[in-house]
């Protein structure tokens, strides 16, 4: 089963068993084209804040090194770590945002996707992000995606 055929109950639901064994005040699944040119938010639990289906081009980031070339999650404890790493880091401040783990989904070597889940400042640590890493690997296990760790 491909990633993008996923509903967005299905989706839903791996945001519940995220947010109740870890927590989020954003979590959001992104999808990326086959070029790897641009992504496209496939869901989000904040639709009035991120928009459902938007896309928009990939830009060079270490974000986009971590995900996409290296195929490694990535742990974002602090609003430094956020800022050395997301393109977008000063919008998802101004959401009172300031800790994220992004979780790639990957397919042999190519990253179909990405689990991100983000927080206030402080909140991710080790632990958690080993967590997100159990959670999304369980999920996905079926169709033999899984998250590459960091």
């Amino acid at each position: 089963m491909a990633l993008k055929s996923f509903s967005e109950q299905v989706m839903a639901a791996l945001a519940r068993s995220v947010s109740s064994r870890i927590g989020f005040g954003l979590f959001t699944v992104l999808g990326v084209d086959l070029e790897h040119t641009s992504l496209t938010r496939w869901y989000t639990s904040a639709p009035e804040k991120y928009r459902l289906g938007e896309s928009w081009p990939m830009r060079q980031s270490a974000w986009q090194q971590h995900i996409f070339v290296q195929a490694k999650a990535v742990l974002c404890r602090d609003l430094v770590d956020l800022h050395a790493f997301f393109p977008d880091a000063a919008d998802i401040e101004k959401l009172g945002l300031g800790s994220a783990i992004s979780v790639p989904l990957a397919q042999g070597a190519r990253t179909m996707a990405v689990v991100n889940l983000l927080d206030t400042a402080g909140r991710y640590d080790t632990p958690r992000f080993n967590d997100a890493l159990e959670i999304v690997s369980q999920w996905f296990s079926d169709i033999e995606v899984q998250s590459s760790r960091k």
